[in-house]
Protein backbone atom coordinates (compact mmCIF):
# COMPACT_ATOMS: atom_id res chain seq x y z
CA UNK A 1 0.00 0.00 0.00
CA UNK A 2 2.86 2.36 0.78
CA UNK A 3 4.31 1.95 -2.71
CA UNK A 4 0.89 2.52 -4.25
CA UNK A 5 0.49 5.71 -2.25
CA UNK A 6 3.91 6.91 -3.37
CA UNK A 7 3.09 6.22 -7.02
CA UNK A 8 -0.20 8.06 -6.65
CA UNK A 9 1.47 11.16 -5.22
CA UNK A 10 4.18 11.05 -7.89
CA UNK A 11 1.42 11.07 -10.53
CA UNK A 12 -0.48 13.86 -8.78
CA UNK A 13 2.65 16.01 -8.40
CA UNK A 14 4.92 15.13 -11.34
CA UNK A 15 8.30 16.84 -11.58
CA UNK A 16 7.83 18.71 -8.33
CA UNK A 17 8.65 18.17 -4.72
CA UNK A 18 5.58 17.87 -2.59
CA UNK A 19 5.22 17.15 1.15
CA UNK A 20 2.85 14.25 0.45
CA UNK A 21 5.46 12.56 -1.75
CA UNK A 22 8.05 12.98 0.99
CA UNK A 23 5.60 11.71 3.61
CA UNK A 24 4.97 8.62 1.49
CA UNK A 25 8.72 8.05 1.20
CA UNK A 26 9.04 8.28 4.99
CA UNK A 27 6.22 5.78 5.47
CA UNK A 28 7.78 3.46 2.91
CA UNK A 29 11.16 3.84 4.63
CA UNK A 30 9.59 2.97 7.98
CA UNK A 31 7.97 -0.08 6.41
CA UNK A 32 11.31 -1.22 5.00
CA UNK A 33 12.91 -0.70 8.41
CA UNK A 34 10.28 -2.88 10.06
CA UNK A 35 11.01 -5.54 7.42
CA UNK A 36 14.78 -5.30 8.16
CA UNK A 37 15.40 -4.08 4.61
CA UNK A 38 17.72 -1.35 5.79
CA UNK A 39 19.26 -0.41 2.45
CA UNK A 40 15.86 0.39 0.91
CA UNK A 41 14.81 2.09 4.15
CA UNK A 42 17.86 4.31 4.11
CA UNK A 43 17.35 5.20 0.44
CA UNK A 44 13.70 6.16 0.94
CA UNK A 45 14.52 8.27 4.01
CA UNK A 46 17.32 10.08 2.18
CA UNK A 47 14.94 10.78 -0.73
CA UNK A 48 12.38 12.21 1.70
CA UNK A 49 15.05 14.30 3.44
CA UNK A 50 16.16 15.77 0.12
CA UNK A 51 12.59 16.76 -0.75
CA UNK A 52 11.99 18.30 2.68
CA UNK A 53 15.25 20.25 2.50
CA UNK A 54 14.30 21.62 -0.91
CA UNK A 55 10.76 22.45 0.24
CA UNK A 56 11.84 24.20 3.40
CA UNK A 57 15.12 25.57 2.02
CA UNK A 58 17.04 23.64 4.68
CA UNK A 59 15.52 25.77 7.45
CA UNK A 60 14.73 24.13 10.73
CA UNK A 61 11.51 22.21 10.21
CA UNK A 62 9.83 19.32 12.00
CA UNK A 63 9.71 17.20 8.85
CA UNK A 64 13.45 17.59 8.28
CA UNK A 65 14.13 16.74 11.92
CA UNK A 66 11.97 13.61 11.72
CA UNK A 67 13.73 12.53 8.54
CA UNK A 68 17.06 12.91 10.29
CA UNK A 69 15.72 10.89 13.22
CA UNK A 70 14.41 8.18 10.88
CA UNK A 71 17.80 7.92 9.18
CA UNK A 72 19.35 7.66 12.64
CA UNK A 73 17.01 4.76 13.38
CA UNK A 74 18.17 2.91 10.28
CA UNK A 75 21.83 3.36 11.25
CA UNK A 76 20.99 2.23 14.79
CA UNK A 77 19.42 -0.95 13.41
CA UNK A 78 22.56 -1.45 11.32
CA UNK A 79 24.58 -1.09 14.55
CA UNK A 80 26.42 1.90 13.08
CA UNK A 81 26.05 3.82 16.30
CA UNK A 82 28.44 6.65 15.41
CA UNK A 83 26.38 7.51 12.31
CA UNK A 84 23.14 7.07 14.25
CA UNK A 85 24.43 9.44 16.94
CA UNK A 86 25.17 12.12 14.33
CA UNK A 87 21.67 11.94 12.85
CA UNK A 88 19.95 11.80 16.24
CA UNK A 89 22.02 14.77 17.47
CA UNK A 90 21.11 16.83 14.42
CA UNK A 91 17.44 15.88 14.72
CA UNK A 92 17.36 16.84 18.40
CA UNK A 93 19.16 20.13 17.80
CA UNK A 94 16.68 21.02 15.07
CA UNK A 95 13.70 20.01 17.24
CA UNK A 96 14.97 22.26 20.03
CA UNK A 97 15.12 25.18 17.58
CA UNK A 98 11.43 24.82 16.79
CA UNK A 99 10.29 26.41 20.05
CA UNK A 100 8.51 23.28 21.19
CA UNK A 101 8.00 22.59 24.86
CA UNK A 102 11.05 20.67 26.18
CA UNK A 103 8.66 17.90 27.25
CA UNK A 104 7.07 17.66 23.81
CA UNK A 105 6.81 13.97 22.78
CA UNK A 106 8.87 14.53 19.63
CA UNK A 107 11.73 16.13 21.57
CA UNK A 108 11.54 13.35 24.18
CA UNK A 109 11.69 10.71 21.43
CA UNK A 110 14.75 12.32 19.82
CA UNK A 111 16.41 12.61 23.23
CA UNK A 112 15.68 8.98 24.06
CA UNK A 113 17.01 7.80 20.70
CA UNK A 114 20.21 9.80 21.19
CA UNK A 115 20.63 8.53 24.75
CA UNK A 116 20.18 4.85 23.83
CA UNK A 117 22.68 5.31 21.00
CA UNK A 118 25.24 6.88 23.30
CA UNK A 119 24.77 3.98 25.70
CA UNK A 120 25.43 1.54 22.86
CA UNK A 121 28.61 3.42 21.91
CA UNK A 122 29.87 3.16 25.50
CA UNK A 123 28.95 -0.53 25.61
CA UNK A 124 30.71 -1.19 22.30
CA UNK A 125 33.88 0.50 23.58
CA UNK A 126 33.76 -1.51 26.79
CA UNK A 127 33.33 -4.74 24.85
CA UNK A 128 36.25 -3.84 22.60
CA UNK A 129 38.45 -3.16 25.64
CA UNK A 130 37.52 -6.53 27.14
CA UNK A 131 38.31 -8.30 23.86
CA UNK A 132 41.68 -6.56 23.61
CA UNK A 133 42.52 -7.47 27.20
CA UNK A 134 41.50 -11.08 26.59
CA UNK A 135 43.60 -11.19 23.42
CA UNK A 136 46.63 -9.80 25.23
CA UNK A 137 46.34 -12.33 28.04
CA UNK A 138 45.83 -15.16 25.58
CA UNK A 139 49.02 -14.22 23.74
CA UNK A 140 51.15 -14.14 26.91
Amino acid sequence: YQQQALKMFEKLYPNQNHPETANSLVNLGNTYTSMNDFENAKNRHFEALKIYQELYLSRDHKDIAWSLNSIGNVFFCLRDFEQAQDYFSNALAMMKCLDLDPNHPEIRKCSEDLEKTQQQIVLQKQQQEVLELYSQRKNQ
